[in-house]
């Protein structure tokens, strides 16, 4: 912008002489990081049932969500009151009896859902939900007593 013209020690310089232009570059920059969301239900309900004299079955839904690209595994601890993901064990509210139970990866119930290399889910993120089931049976056995019985099982999400 020119406001007229500049003194000098020479005398007037009109303002065309000060239109000299410089220029500078910059980059602009992002770096999308890795990053994942897990969502459980709040219950695996296998309902009201008579007795144990045949299996039950219950599943529950799991949401992953993971940024495009980026690897994930899913595992399922033991719960709270197993030392084991291979027989987890649903407690009596009101005492130490307990119901065996299992939680699979697959619909032919044969996929044990662990916590270690070879039986967790495994998948890439698509930015996208990615909805998983599991599934629970409670396997013929006898019925310890009456009542509510529960366990906690934490879900594991590693990327």
């Amino acid at each position: 912008m020119c406001f007229g013209s500049l003194l000098s020690v020479s005398g007037v310089l009109p303002c065309e002489t000060l239109a000299a232009t410089k220029t500078a570059t910059f980059k602009a920059t992002v770096t999308i990081a890795a990053n994942c969301t897990v969502q459980a239900p709040p219950a695996m309900n296998f309902g009201n049932v008579p007795n144990l004299t045949a299996a039950h079955t219950a599943n529950a839904v799991i949401t992953i969500r993971c940024t495009n690209g980026t690897p994930y595994t899913v595992g399922m601890g033991p719960g709270l009151n197993s030392a084991s993901v291979t027989t987890r064990k649903m407690k009596y509210a009101l005492g130490a009896q307990t119901i065996n139970y299992s939680i699979f990866r697959n619909a032919g119930l044969t996929q044990n859902w662990g916590n270690t290399t070879g039986n967790v889910v495994v998948g890439t993120g698509n930015g996208a939900n990615r909805n998983i089931t599991a599934r629970g049976q409670i396997p013929v056995q006898a019925v310890p007593h009456t009542g509510g019985y529960s366990d906690t099982v934490q879900v594991v999400l590693t990327y």
